[in-house]
């Protein structure tokens, strides 16, 4: 049953991540999901971590800009998994409570 829970927290944010790479891409805002996804996804366990200087650096950014540009991804990212986790339980209180599981929220 864990590893089943895992699969589908993994299959969730794999949905919710998708969504949000394609409505960031449509607004033209996609420079703010790849600061999304290379700070918060794919960042390196093993090597020297990045860096909100480093990544505004990058795109041209001040530190500040990148700090609001993650709290804005971050909190569609969470409406993303919102979305994905009502479309595939059957009532407003599984979903919540879904939510909770994922989430780490205390039922």
């Amino acid at each position: 049953e864990e590893l089943y829970d895992r699969e589908w927290i993994r299959s969730v944010f794999r949905d919710a991540i998708e969504r949000l790479r394609e409505q960031l891409t449509a607004e033209g805002r996609e420079s703010e999901f790849v600061i999304f996804e290379r700070y918060d996804i794919d960042a390196p366990a093993d090597s020297t971590p990045t860096t909100y200087r480093s990544l505004g650096e990058e795109f041209g950014l001040s530190e500040s800009q990148v700090t609001n540009a993650l709290h804005r991804t971050r909190g569609r990212f969470r409406q993303m998994i919102e979305a994905v986790v009502a479309e595939i339980t059957g009532s407003p209180e599984e979903a919540r409570a879904e939510l909770d599981a994922i989430l780490g929220r205390p039922s």
